[in-house]
């Protein structure tokens, strides 16, 4: 049975706050971060993920990862939810697919891998963004590929927040960063259920001292 609240915003507030400390830290070894703004994802992107965990069950598992993209990739992404290349679409591959067709994130402890030129690419000096994903943990729609994940279902990803900042070297801190473990859909509705709706501007959480902001 499906808890009240079982919605993509419920959804989104828990997630916040149960992975935003450890999102920001691990980002934070390879960017400095200036804002955090809520992706805002078309219907479509979100149905589909929604669909998917419907699929399975609440007690499947999800958690984040981070995409770095060309700037000029942004908008198609937001409107349209991520894609794999030449799947019922004419989109090509650019940065190969060594392990397979699908979608590439690096995996927490990673994020310096998102942020190589080679993936955020087209934008001004160090001046970047970097997307922050919900990916469901499924034996078929995720594979593990050293720092990466690949994930080769369109439906278990969906983009959740944009980071924006300097891209700077990876930090000596990197070694310490906090460990992220998936987390039942279930528990983080219920995280959600705990906690009043986010302004639209709140502290970021552990050491950044800027502001989150909620609106694009």
């Amino acid at each position: 049975m499906q808890p009240t609240g079982f919605d993509f915003p419920t959804l989104l507030r828990g997630f916040w706050h149960h992975f935003g400390d450890a999102i920001v830290a691990n980002a934070g070894a390879g960017l400095a971060i200036s804002s955090v703004h809520r992706a805002e994802p078309a219907n479509i992107g979100k149905q589909r993920f929604m669909s998917a965990i419907t699929a399975y069950s609440l007690e499947l598992t999800t958690g984040p990862g981070f995409h770095g993209t060309a700037c000029g990739n942004f908008a198609s992404i937001m409107q349209q939810g991520f894609l794999i290349p030449r799947k019922n679409n004419d989109l090509e591959v650019i940065n190969g697919n060594a392990y397979g067709a699908g979608i590439y994130l690096a995996k927490m402890d990673a994020a310096w891998l998102s942020l190589e030129s080679r993936f955020c690419r087209d934008f001004i000096g160090d001046d970047v963004k970097l997307i922050v994903c919900a990916v469901l943990h499924t034996e078929e729609g995720l594979r593990d590929v050293r720092d990466s994940m690949l994930v080769t279902d369109e439906c278990h990803v969906v983009p959740v927040f944009v980071l924006s900042g300097q891209r700077h070297p990876p930090s000596s801190r990197s070694g310490r960063l906090p460990q992220v473990e998936p987390i039942s859909v279930w528990e983080l509705l219920h995280v959600a259920a705990s906690i009043e709706d986010l302004p639209d501007d709140v502290a970021l959480p552990g050491e950044v001292d800027r502001m989150l902001f909620f609106k694009c």
